[in-house]
């Protein structure tokens, strides 16, 4: 049987969405069991807000980011591959905004992991901005980058991609704006008539629980499209091969006084 290998570059996107999958339900059910959460439909977020979950939903999620970012880098090593073969016409650029973009939706991600709701709220709320909000730019611009790969199947070229596979993503990212407005708009108004004591312990009876219902449901739909997105990176990955860090012997003499 052939071991599973990192250097298989096709891995990486479904690692990065199993992995967070992975994340969100061990969180979800710790906090269920040891009673921290309302079990009805909760924010990611809610789910990794008190302790004990709190500390292995930080260290889970700073992970998933870690492998995130990687699946990024690979993208914009594979994006850079097809623009200095002359496969693609595009502008550099694109591929530049487009790891920028990641970077800083993967910081996101760390500040939500480590700045929990019901602590530290404002830097929690920025690190949602950013993970979700320069996220949704970091899927457009990749959208931009996926119109030039179409039909470019030749050869010596096999990582174009079709047109239905284009209209997809379109699909994806086009949805992903007004759900994440949705998300922020139910979530404000639903806390401004919340009346209980806790908003990770958020039941029918407290003010603003359909709206509260509405945001979560929302914030889990986007998260879906993210990682649908993520996962169509896959066969376009599988054109390459990370071989490994080569090292090569310099021959020229160096003085190495004792």
């Amino acid at each position: 049987m052939k071991m599973f290998s990192f250097y298989k570059l096709h891995y990486w996107p479904g690692v990065t969405c199993g992995w967070f999958t992975f994340t969100f339900i061990i969180t979800y059910l710790v906090s269920v069991l040891d009673g921290n959460v309302y079990a009805f439909f909760p924010y990611i977020s809610d789910t990794g807000a008190l302790p004990p979950e709190s500390c292995i939903f930080g260290l889970l999620v700073n992970i998933g980011a870690a492998i995130l970012a990687a699946t990024m880098y690979i993208r914009y090593r594979q994006v850079d591959f097809a623009i200095n073969c002359k496969d693609v016409d595009l502008h550099r650029m694109w591929n530049t905004l487009s790891i920028i973009f990641g970077i800083i939706a993967c910081f996101g991600i760390n500040l939500v992991a480590n700045f929990q709701e019901t602590t530290a709220s404002e830097i929690h709320f920025i690190g949602a901005l950013l993970a979700f909000g320069i996220g949704i730019l970091y899927f457009a611009v990749q959208t931009k980058i996926s119109s030039s790969y179409l039909h470019i199947r030749n050869k010596t070229c096999t990582y174009g991609i079709g047109i239905r596979l284009l209209y997809f993503r379109i699909f994806l990212v086009f949805w992903m704006l007004p759900l994440f407005l949705a998300n922020i708009i139910c979530a404000t108004l639903s806390v401004e008539q919340f009346t209980g004591e806790s908003i990770v312990w958020w039941t029918e009876n407290d003010g603003g629980f359909q709206l509260r219902l509405a945001g979560s449901f929302t914030e889990w739909i986007l998260v879906l499209f993210i990682f649908i997105y993520i996962a169509t990176f896959t066969n376009e990955f599988k054109s390459f091969e990370y071989k490994g860090i080569q090292l090569v012997r310099n021959l020229k003499e160096v003085n190495n006084p004792i």
